[in-house]
């Protein structure tokens, strides 16, 4: 099955950019993967296949998005492969007759924007269905909607909201998904026990409306996660620190700008992250001894984690008949 079929459908997302319908044939393999792995992998099988033909409300806007998605990374990965031929000489550009190259620096900005307009398309899709979790019932029963919710942090808009030093990013938030498991075991589960943090993460993975109490749980839950996961995944990825904050640095196109950041930036990266933790998981704790009871988080509160403001209050030690030396 393939959402896009004719060029008219690519050149209603990219616009003038593609003019020959030859171009189609060189983009195909590319869409084809695009919906075929990345697409697929997010949405699921079922609810993709459900999106053939025409549709109507709100499933209408979710194959617009869906094709939007798949045309702006099918093109992306496109621009890198596809628009280049082997030859004698080795490899080039293809170029027409009665076309010119473009310069280094306007090559550079049209990737950027390429790069950038792929990613939003990515998080715009996830955040429609994230917003609209109870109409589409083939994605919320879908193996792949257990693994996108199965951690606290689990859009890249939760990411950014978390941490706003890093920007709404799929690419950043893809590369960091890896390290979340393990980072909120270390985080997030030594301060709430086992109970309350398995009962959150099947809330989450199970589309279940959250409370108050357990959306201002989570909000700080993601806000110690959130930089520990960065923190812990700094040795192992390129960082870029932009005016829009910190990204992951491209590998694909080697533009000429994305510099990963050298050691004393990513000393002082660590230092702000390292503190944004502390402050998190203190206000995580005062919340959890401040709220919790028999009826709210009970998990928390019959635990051995739990503590009231008496709970260890210092005492002046009782000397009576005890000898002193006084100097």
């Amino acid at each position: 099955m393939n959402l896009i079929t004719t060029i008219d459908q690519v050149r209603a997302v990219i616009g003038s950019a593609i003019r020959k319908d030859s171009t189609f044939e060189i983009l195909k393999p590319y869409l084809d993967k695009a919906e075929n792995e990345l697409v697929k992998g997010l949405i699921g099988a079922e609810q993709l296949a459900a999106l053939e033909g025409v549709q109507t409300g709100k499933a209408e806007r979710l194959k617009a998005l869906t094709v939007s998605a798949i045309i702006w990374n099918g093109y992306q990965d496109a621009w890198f492969q596809g628009f280049y031929e082997f030859g004698g000489s080795g490899v080039n550009k293809q170029k027409g007759d009665k076309t010119e190259s473009l310069f280094r620096y306007q090559e550079d900005a049209v990737q950027k924007d390429i790069v950038k307009k792929a990613d939003e398309s990515i998080e715009t899709l996830m955040t429609f269905l994230e917003v609209n979790l109870a109409d589409f019932e083939l994605y919320k029963n879908s193996a792949e909607f257990s693994q996108n919710f199965g951690f606290l942090i689990s859009t890249p808009a939760a990411l950014g909201r978390a941490l706003p030093e890093v920007p709404k990013s799929y690419r950043m938030y893809s590369v960091l998904r890896r390290f979340m498991e393990r980072v909120e075991r270390e985080t997030v589960k030594t301060i709430t026990g086992d109970g309350l943090y398995f009962s959150l993460k099947e809330k989450i993975r199970t589309g279940q409306a959250l409370d108050s109490n357990y959306k201002a749980l989570l909000d700080i839950c993601q806000e110690f996660a959130a930089p520990a996961v960065l923190l812990d995944a700094l040795p192992w990825i390129r960082v870029q620190i932009t005016p829009a904050g910190a990204r992951i640095a491209s590998v694909l196109n080697n533009l000429q700008d994305e510099t990963p950041v050298n050691d004393p930036q990513t000393a002082w990266l660590s230092k702000i992250l390292e503190n944004r933790i502390e402050h998190a998981k203190t206000r995580l704790r005062m919340y959890l001894n401040g709220t919790a009871g028999p009826a709210v988080f009970p998990e928390y509160y019959n635990s051995g984690l739990y503590r009231t403001n008496d709970s260890r209050k210092w005492t002046l030690p009782n000397n009576e008949g005890r000898k002193h030396m006084r100097l």
